[in-house]
């Protein structure tokens, strides 16, 4: 029997590489998306946890770069973002700042 591949809608990182990393390159990220696809991902939303804002300026803009390479149209679906955007009254385990 076969069956459709996962599509996940958060990771934070796969095999060591910290997608909310202040280090996260873009061939880490190329790496470990190449290894989720080979694993059976179809597809999946990058996750950056609460950061500080300088960590999503940086990510977010290495993480859109990859995203536009033609190797990953239609297999990273955008990019889902916590932080900043958390209600404060529904945070969770998150911090308030």
């Amino acid at each position: 029997m076969k069956v459709p591949g996962l599509i996940d809608l958060q990771v934070n990182g796969y095999k060591g590489v910290d997608f909310s990393g202040a280090d996260l390159t873009q061939d880490d990220f190329v790496r470990a998306a190449g290894e989720l696809f080979e694993a059976g991902t179809t597809a999946f939303l990058p996750t950056l946890i609460t950061s500080p804002l300088d960590v999503y300026e940086r990510n977010l803009a290495l993480i859109a770069k990859t995203i536009d390479m033609p190797q990953f149209k239609g297999r990273l679906l955008g990019i889902h973002v916590e932080g900043p955007f958390i209600d404060p009254k529904r945070k969770g385990a998150h911090p308030a700042e």
